[in-house]
């Protein structure tokens, strides 16, 4: 008698559509590695200029991917771009203030010096011996022309505000309401909402060229049809423009033409 076996079936892999790859992976970890960077480079003088570019850069990448699957990754590298670039300005303005005070007080000394040397000159022709024909001195005195200092018309914290302001505005385009939360965030600039507010007011500043600005880079990191650039730029998530400076931004960039 012959012996078969019963035949074992064993059950096959499940077929089905390929996983598709995570979006916006890639821009993501670069805006991590940048975030990284741009922290590790602030304490370094000279060095940490290449560190607020790269904060600049990494914070548009890690605001762009926070649109893909990665967002927790993306929202750690928009908080380490962010504060690579408040740690610099910091470390830079310190730097400054101490530069000033060392080389400020060396100036004040040297001033000093010379006004206590001026009398000596006076007791040296007052000493001179007499002659028989009277000698009428005239007393040299020294003309010091002081040149008036100038002071801001800012309070020193709103002039801080001023400052910082500045320097995000010369990296990326932001709307009023975009820019006074960077200021104000604790893990932006972190000045108080007030002070933010009158900085930002006190700037000579066209809204809509930064409408422009900000669509742009929206446009160079992904697509976007018209009417979904408007919306992104005026969304209280996205730029924060007002409808207008939306529309307006949108409509000169390639989206809409």
């Amino acid at each position: 008698m012959n012996y078969h076996p019963p035949s074992q079936h064993y059950p096959s892999a499940p077929v089905g559509p390929p996983v598709k790859k995570s979006k916006l992976k890639g821009v993501a970890v670069t805006a991590l590695v940048l975030g990284l960077v741009a922290l590790c480079l602030s304490p370094v003088p000279f060095l940490n200029n290449a560190g607020f570019f790269a904060g600049a850069i990494g914070s548009v990448f890690a605001f762009v991917a926070l649109f893909g699957t990665h967002k927790a990754m993306a929202l750690i590298s928009f908080v380490l771009a962010v504060g690579g670039i408040t740690a610099t300005i910091a470390f830079q303005a310190a730097w400054a203030e101490s530069f000033e005070e060392t080389f400020g007080s060396s100036s004040t000394g040297a001033m000093t010096t010379t006004s206590q040397s001026i009398p000596l000159l006076s007791t040296t022709v007052a000493s001179a011996p007499p002659t028989t024909t009277p000698l009428t001195t005239t007393p040299v005195v020294p003309s010091l022309e002081t040149t008036p200092v100038a002071t801001s018309q800012y309070p020193p914290q709103v002039e801080q505000a001023r400052s910082s302001a500045q320097s995000y505005l010369d990296f990326a385009g932001f709307s009023r309401a975009g820019l006074i939360g960077q200021l104000s965030s604790q893990y932006g600039a972190g000045f108080p909402k007030n002070i933010a507010t009158q900085a930002v007011d006190s700037l000579s500043v066209d809204w809509n060229a930064q409408a422009v600005r900000s669509a742009q880079s929206y446009l160079d990191y992904t697509s976007f049809s018209c009417s979904g650039l408007t919306q992104q730029l005026s969304s209280p998530y996205g730029g924060e423009f007002t409808k207008s400076q939306a529309t307006y931004g949108a409509r000169q960039t390639r989206a809409c033409k």
